[in-house]
Order: C-alpha cells, then structure tokens, then sequence
C-alpha cells in the first residue's frame, strides 16, 4: 500500500480504501480511494505493508502512528492464507512541526498522478516560496525560543531543511544568508525538562522498535486467522453468524496483541475500518515442508533440517510423501511483561506467559492439529528481590486467591472443551514448595471433575541431564493422551475433535515446560502419522522429518523464552538434538546469568 503525506495528513492508499491520520490530532478516518484526489500537495513517502496502530508514549508527547516497514513471507496457512513476520516498522509523528525520518520502499507507481509542476524540484519560484517559510519560522524561533512550542517550530525548520522531502536543489538556487546566525539558533540550549522528555521518548522508541527488529516475535495474516485453532475455526465456519462478519471480528481477543493500539477505528464500528484492522500476534510461527522418503537420505539435510534440493518426482507406486509441518505460539496479550516483574494471576483470572501452541500437519486434504498451553502458575505469587533466582512468595489470602484461581480455570474449560489437563514441573522441595503446595490446595478445593492434575518433579527425576526420563511421565499418561484425541479435518468436515487441553507449568514456564510439550506433540504426531498413512505401526519418523520437528520445536522455545525472559530457552540442546551435552550445559550458564 502507498503512504502519501502533506502538511495536514498521513494518507495509506489500498485497493479501494484510503486511510486518512491527521497530523495535527491523529485522528484516523477510514475513506474510499477516491477521496484521495482532493488530497494536494502530497508527497508520496513510499510502499507500507500495514498499519500496527497508533503509539502513546505519554500524554504529553506526541503520539506516533506504526505502520509495518518490511516484512518476510514465512509460508502458508491450511486454506491459503499468507502469514508474514513484522521485520522492521516505521513510527510517523502526528504532528505538523516533524518529519518522518524514515526510508521506505520506493513506490514505483500511483492511483493518480500530480501536478508535475507544482513538483519542488522542478519549479524554482516553488522552491524559493517553501524555503523562505522556513527561513521565517527559523527567525521568528529566535526570538520566543523558551516556549516549547515554538521550540519545536525550531527543530522542525532545521529537520525541513535537511529533508529529502524538500529537494537539496532548493540549496544551490537559494541565498542562504550568514550561516553564523543559522548555527546560533541551532545551538540554542533546550529546557531540562524538555531535554528529559526527549530523552525518554528516544528510549522507548527504541526499545519499541527493538522488539519488531531483534526478537522474530510479531506475525500477521492479511486473509487467515492466527489466533484460533483448526478446530476453533472449523466450528465457527458452521456459524451463519461468524461466516458473515469480517476478519478481525472473528478472532480470539486473546492474542489480538495490537487490539488497543487499533482502538480508536474499532470504536468507529464503521464497515469503511475493516480492511485496516490487521490482528497481529505476539508469539511464534514456523512453516516447514517435510518429505518422508523411501530410504531416509540423512547426508542430504542441512544443519537447519531443510534438503539441500527439492524432492524427487517419483512414480506413485514408488513416491515418497510429502506434508507440511505448521507450528503456532499465540501469546496473550493480557498480563503481560517479564518474568520476575509478571507471575501469577490477576483479579480478572488471567496468568503471566500465558501460551496457546498448535502443531498442524497438512497431508493430501487432511489437517491434523494438536494444542496445548502454558501459563505462571493461576494463583497470586510473586519474586521480589534481584539476587540469583530469588525465593516465590505468596501475595494474598486463600479466599482472594481462590476466586481469581476459579476464574481462570472456568474459562480455560469453557475454550478447551470442558477438560482441562495441569501437568505441574516444579520441585516439590525448596524454593518452589511453597508455590508448589498452594496450587494443589486449590485444586483441591476448587474440586472440580473436568479437571486432571498431574504432579512430575522434573529436576528429580531428570537429575544429572537425563532428561530422557520424562519419557516416565509420557507413559503415565498415555491414556489421557489417547482419550484427550486431536482435531482431523478433511475436504468432507470434521473426522475427530480434540477433547480438552494439556496446561503444562514450571515455575517460568520455559525450560521445563518446554521439554514436556515437546514430547507431548511427538506423542501425539506419532499417533497422527499412523492414522494418515504415513508411518505404519510401531514405525519411526525418518531422521530428516524428525529433525525438521526437533527445530520447530527448539525456535519456538527461543523464540517464547526470548519474550519473557530476554534470552533463547535453557536445555535448548536437548530440544533440537535429543541429547544432552557439556557444551550446552556452558551455554545454560551464560544466558541463565543473562537473564
């Protein structure tokens, strides 16, 4: 989409939709593509891939609208949907003194085409005309330079100057004047105050636009939905309602991480904000096509699991099988921040690194999908202190507690089907006894049936790097597994439904848990596979698609670890290789005294 701007507007030109950001309130105002010729004197700035929202740092200083700068293709959702990772954005002040000072992708070509005379570069009186308003807010700045306001006027004539916006021909044809008096007014010293709120607001902005460049953390579809499940949107599909409302309407409000930034269209409940209501998650995606061979060919993989070339065209009674592995993290957007500064719950029953996971396999024109969360553990908790793993300690009464604690069990039921399966990770000795021993007394007290606890004390049972061992808590459950099923859908409808879903907690719900959901999808695939034909009983997955399997899963634990944490996930080793080695332990260490 092509972003124009003048002097009053932000102007995002799609198809036949135009999105009007005024820069002197930042009010947004959806519009058709033809109101776009009333626009004049705009300068198109360059091509967009969608709007994030608007940005408030504070009341006082200037809001800024985000908009997705560059993004890559990461593959395709079972319907044909395109999903996209935000890779850089780009924050447009809203207001009539700054300039963007950005570079976006050349826009190679218009709706319409302006005035070529009226173009600065190509019309002298024009460039003298926009040079002396500048030169004369500079001048008038001079005098009043104490007002922030008129201090803004200041920069804004010096960044107008310098932009590209204005020609640098308008620099060889223009008398400029002493440049000793330019200088002056440049180095004219800012107010304190205003020196801290500028400071602050580069601070954040930076640490905001680190999030979009530095972590892989934020996803979107323009076409699909990646909030819910296979089995979520199959439902919904059988809903007059649903099939009829527009895109953004019909996700999981969970996981719509930039639902306040786009606030204000959606207050506008206009049919006109609809195409620029993109949900974007926070979490992970990773699409792989996998290819099961005949005679598994290891030497032909690389270090990442992907073949060096494309699979061999082979006669059917001789071909191998080809499908695709889809893996989705959907972080909620409700008690969000990072660990240490965000446990437990809250009095709206929602829990620190909440995670919805869904693995998809597509086969022919089967999909099979698998889901499974995480979150802190449901009740108020908290680790005050900056020493080295700090001591949990409880927060509140067990009657404040409990309620808060029913809440969110009530709604993980009403999402998941009505059963709900805890498989808890922390040490029932030590430091996390005490967090270990509330959570089972209100379990105990919330008494219900559709609820299944399961306790396994990971560091005792996989002490010494024998993390194997939690093979004794994937055959101890094999049944609820098994009863528990998954979602299968073909061209004809739904096959089977998953019955519920496994919550699995530590105490950060990373490394632990991390490994427990990773042997649970592997459980769970190898039942897939059989039913679809592509392993027989008893089989095993070949090296290469094992593998494949084994880096979804690792990236995704970077991936979530990164969000909450600051670093890629502890025993990560074991994840991507299935062992367990010196090498990593080392590297444990380093990003544990990181985090």
């Amino acid at each position: 989409m092509e972003l124009l701007m003048n002097s009053d507007y932000y102007v995002l030109l799609s198809n036949d939709h135009s999105l009007w950001c005024s820069r002197s309130d930042g009010s947004m105002t959806p519009k058709c593509s033809k109101e776009v010729e009333k626009l004049t004197d705009f300068v198109c700035i360059g091509i967009v891939f969608g709007v994030i929202g608007k940005f408030t740092i504070q009341q006082d200083i200037d809001k800024r609208l985000v908009v997705v700068k560059d993004r890559a293709v990461v593959g395709v959702l079972p319907g044909g949907h395109d999903v996209y990772k935000i890779q850089k954005i780009a924050m447009l002040p809203l207001n009539q003194q700054h300039l963007p000072d950005v570079e976006f992708e050349i826009c190679k070509k218009h709706r319409f085409n302006p005035k070529k005379a009226d173009k600065p570069s190509n019309n002298p009186d024009v460039q003298q005309k926009a040079f002396q308003k500048t030169w004369n807010t500079l001048k008038a700045a001079t005098s009043q330079v104490k007002s922030r306001k008129v201090y803004s006027s200041l920069i804004s004539a010096a960044s107008l100057l310098t932009s590209r916006i204005l020609i640098p021909a308008i620099l060889d044809q223009v008398e400029l004047g002493p440049w000793s008096q330019f200088s002056q007014i440049l180095a004219i010293k800012q107010p304190k105050e205003q020196r801290d709120r500028d400071k602050l607001e580069k601070r954040v902005i930076e640490e905001f636009t680190k999030m979009f460049t530095d972590t892989d953390s934020f996803y979107y579809s323009c076409t699909g939905d990646l909030t819910n499940s296979i089995q979520r949107m199959y439902y919904q599909s059988k809903d007059p309602e649903y099939k009829s409302l527009p895109l953004w309407k019909r996700i999981d409000d969970r996981f719509f991480w930039n639902k306040y930034m786009l606030s204000e269209l959606i207050n506008l409940h206009d049919p006109l904000c609809d195409p620029w209501i993109i949900p974007v998650i926070q979490g992970f995606v990773q699409i792989e096509q996998c290819w099961i061979d005949i005679i598994d060919d290891a030497e032909s993989l690389s270090a990442e699991g992907a073949r060096f070339f494309p699979p061999p065209v082979l006669l059917p009674d001789t071909a191998g099988k080809n499908y695709s592995m889809t893996l989705i993290s959907r972080r909620s957007r409700h008690r969000a921040g990072t660990r240490y500064k965000r446990r437990g719950v809250d009095d709206s029953g929602k829990c620190a690194n909440y995670v919805e996971t869904e693995q998809i396999f597509e086969f022919a024109s089967h999909t099979v999908s698998f889901v499974q969360t995480r979150g802190s553990v449901p009740i108020f908790w908290s680790q005050p202190g900056y020493k080295y793993r700090p001591p949990p300690q409880l927060d509140k009464g067990e009657e404040e507690t409990q309620t808060a604690f029913e809440t969110h069990f009530a709604e993980e039921l009403s999402i998941y089907n009505k059963h709900v399966v805890i498989i808890n990770l922390m040490e029932q000795t030590g430091k996390e006894k005490i967090i270990n021993d509330a959570y089972l007394k209100h379990i105990l007290e919330f008494s219900c049936p559709d609820l299944t606890y399961v306790s396994f004390d990971f560091h005792e049972y996989c002490r010494g790097m024998r993390f194997e061992n939690v093979s004794v808590l994937i055959e101890s459950i094999q049944d609820v597994i098994r009863d528990m099923r998954y979602c299968w859908t073909d061209s004809e409808g739904l096959i089977c439904e998953q019955r519920g879903v496994f919550r699995v907690n530590c105490v950060d719900c990373l490394d632990r848990t991390n490994i427990v959901q990773t042997a649970l999808a592997k459980t769970v695939m190898d039942i897939q596979f059989n039913k679809l034909g592509l392993l027989p009983p008893e089989g095993v997955l070949p090296a290469g698609c094992r593998r494949i399997f084994q880096m979804l899963w690792a990236n995704n634990g970077d991936i979530i670890s990164r969000q909450y944490a600051g670093t890629v996930a502890l025993k990560g080793d074991y994840t991507r290789t299935g062992e367990r080695r010196i090498a990593g332990m080392m590297k444990d260490g380093y990003h544990s005294a990181n985090r």
